[in-house]
């Protein structure tokens, strides 16, 4: 647990850090600052993710909080820096043998993306612009477990623990997202794709679809 929350604490250190010396930089470039301004976003979202166990896939539904700081980047450009800290939870319940056996899965992680973002403003519609982005992040896993009721015998396993497994799973991931957002004056609806470029756990990948709703600010 003390390493969950040092890595938390890490994240949010390191964001801070970054949104300083990026905000300093933009706001140092006055010209940028003034035509394409920096925002911040908050956001829930609908996270479903996919374990894919080496062929028997675990669908579970999830959920997001986050926040989103963007920084102009560029003087001739609406091109921004976008970091952000990302809290996920997915859970999934199944009942088997009849409804006699229920089984419960559920995981979730603290994520820190960074992305670059492109917000291109529609003509002859105020407040309204796409926005595409691509970057990468680093998750920190929290909680993975699934939980066996019911039946002969009931259990539940921790793919952290290596006492439930020869090869537990892995607490850092690191992974890309890609998307697009529409902004509406101060509303913001996004949709995209996250996955992990490093396994779950070994013959194990993660992926799924985003969709956000969020406050510019």
């Amino acid at each position: 647990m003390k390493k969950i929350f040092s890595f938390a604490f890490a994240c949010v250190l390191a964001l801070a850090a970054n949104a300083q010396i990026v905000s300093s930089s933009s706001r140092s470039i006055k010209t940028a600052d003034a035509i394409y301004p920096n925002y911040n976003r908050i956001y829930v979202g609908y996270h479903p993710t996919t374990w894919d166990f080496d062929g028997e896939e675990i669908d579970a539904s999830g959920f997001a909080l986050g926040w989103t700081g963007g920084y102009s980047i560029s003087k001739k450009a609406p091109l921004y820096l976008e970091v952000g800290l990302n809290f996920k939870y997915n859970s999934k319940t199944e009942k088997h043998d009849y409804g006699y056996v229920k089984e419960e899965f559920k995981a979730m992680c603290l994520s820190l993306p960074v992305s670059i973002s492109y917000k291109y403003n529609i003509p002859n519609v105020d407040g309204l612009s796409i926005a595409p982005y691509a970057g990468l992040h680093l998750n920190g896993n929290i909680i993975g477990e699934d939980k066996v009721t019911g039946g002969y015998e009931s259990c539940k396993y921790n793919f952290f623990d290596d006492d439930d497994f020869e090869d537990p799973a892995n607490r850092i991931q690191f992974g890309y997202q890609i998307g697009v957002g529409v902004n509406y004056k101060a509303l913001y609806l996004g949709v995209g794709y996250s996955s992990e470029f490093t396994e779950y756990m070994e013959d194990v990948k993660t992926g799924g679809m985003t969709l956000n709703l969020g406050l510019n600010f």
